[in-house]
């Protein structure tokens, strides 16, 4: 669906882009949404932050995605509940609440594109939720370095090994 849905776009609004630089911070908590961008390409990272300081990540998206919280906001007309920064510099188009919405009643692709991101976001976040509440701390610890590219191993004889890493490096004296 990826490459129909930025063909539709291009189609539709070829000249309504936006860049991004890395680093930016797109989206903050309690920001009114105006438009809603399809990332073409690069990475925007979503998420809540304590006021310790203490964060975590929502979700990320990537070329062909959206932002879901974004969405949400321009149908509920409510004020943005987290922050979204780029990962990546990011390119994407984008779509005004007013087409957001005439496109839902007269573009079933784009109905289809808009309930597919709802539905996968919801069942992302519930995993999330899932992970936090019934999962131990290894274990999410353990999962997180299995995801982490092997140079962070690089000097065990096993990449593969992220309980072993995780045991051997907390037992080490700190830095």
């Amino acid at each position: 669906m990826t490459a129909s849905i930025l063909d539709f776009l291009d189609k539709k609004i070829p000249s309504k882009k936006v860049s991004i630089k890395e680093n930016t911070v797109v989206c903050r908590l309690g920001d009114h949404c105006d438009n809603l961008v399809v990332l073409t390409k690069g990475e925007v990272k979503v998420m809540r932050i304590a006021d310790d300081g203490r964060h975590i990540t929502l979700y990320s998206i990537h070329a062909g995605e959206s932002c879901v919280l974004t969405t949400s906001c321009l149908f509920n007309e409510k004020a943005f509940p987290a922050i979204a920064i780029t990962q990546a510099d990011s390119e994407g188009y984008v779509i005004s609440q007013t087409q957001l919405k005439l496109w839902l009643t007269t573009e079933p692709l784009w109905q289809s594109f808009i309930f597919k991101m709802l539905t996968e976001r919801m069942g992302d976040l519930i995993l999330k939720v899932d992970q936090l509440a019934f999962d131990s701390l290894e274990t999410r610890l353990i999962h997180w370095l299995s995801a982490q590219p092997s140079a962070l191993f690089k000097n065990h004889p096993s990449t593969n090994c992220a309980r072993t890493c995780l045991i051997e490096r907390s037992h080490q004296p700190p830095a």
